[in-house]
Parts: structure tokens; sequence; C-alpha cells
């Protein structure tokens, strides 16, 4: 019975032993590649074709008492590089603290500028969360106060 756990352990040890050798020269097929390309001018990168149709595009952006980053994060949002007649951002907004105000504030000028941007506000935050995809399947948006947009 021993003789059959010494060997039970060397095959285990000389599969530790084999499965690290091919971790080993893995390592070192990776530094022989690099070492070919580490000194080549690098290649012109791919461009990306523009596309004939653009897709309309819905940018939501669920929040929940983030009064420190909003501005950032509509601003970021409002600078995307895409068709304005394309581009709707649905700002969904379950806070409970000066966010919202915060929010009111900012859309405005985004709006003037011709970007469709809207606040939604529950008034409740049973259910869902915001942003979530259940929250539209339902259809439950009639039922939110929603606070200016152009759509």
């Amino acid at each position: 019975m021993m003789i059959w756990i010494d060997h039970g352990v060397t095959i285990l040890v000389a599969g530790a032993m084999g499965l690290l050798a091919v971790f080993g020269i893995h390592r070192l097929w990776i530094l022989f590649v690099y070492q070919r390309v580490r000194h080549a001018p690098p290649g012109e990168l791919p461009v990306t074709p523009i596309p004939g149709e653009w897709p309309r595009v819905a940018v939501q952006l669920p929040l929940y008492n983030e009064k420190y980053v909003v501005e950032r994060l509509i601003d970021s949002v409002c600078a995307l590089d895409y068709p304005l007649n394309l581009l709707e951002i649905q700002i969904l907004d379950d806070s409970t603290d000066e966010t919202s105000l915060l929010v009111e504030r900012r859309v405005n000028d985004p709006r003037e500028k011709g970007i469709d941007i809207v606040h939604l506000k529950r008034s409740d935050r049973g259910g869902y969360k915001a942003g979530a995809p259940e929250l539209f399947a339902a259809g439950p948006i009639e039922k939110e106060q929603r606070t200016g947009g152009s759509s």
C-alpha cells in the first residue's frame, strides 16, 4: 500500500513540474517575440471607417446622491463627439439630497445648445434602481416627473 502512495505523490509532483515547465516555455516565447518587435517602428493604427448611417443612441446616467460629481458627469456626456440629432441623454435621478437641484440647473445650458437632455426624477424610489432595464420595460416613465427635455 505504501508503494502506491509513493507512486501517486511522484506522479503529482511530476505533473506540477511539467505544468510549470509549460508556463516557463510560454514566458520564454513571449520574451522572444518582444525582443523581435521592440525596436520596430510603430505601424499605422487601423482607421475605423465612419459609418454611412449613424444609429440613434441614448446615454443613461443613473444617479443617487452624486452631488460631488454630477456636474462633471453631465459636462462629459454633453461633450461626446456624436451627431446631436441622434443623441439623447437621460438623467435618471433617484437622489434624496441636493443633486436634483444641481441637475436641473446644469441641464439648461446643453438644451440651449441643441442637446436632447432629459431629467427624469422619480418621486418614489420603490421597485427598480434608476437605469434598470426593467424600469423602462415595465413602462413607469409616464408616472415620473419629467423636468424639461425635447422628447
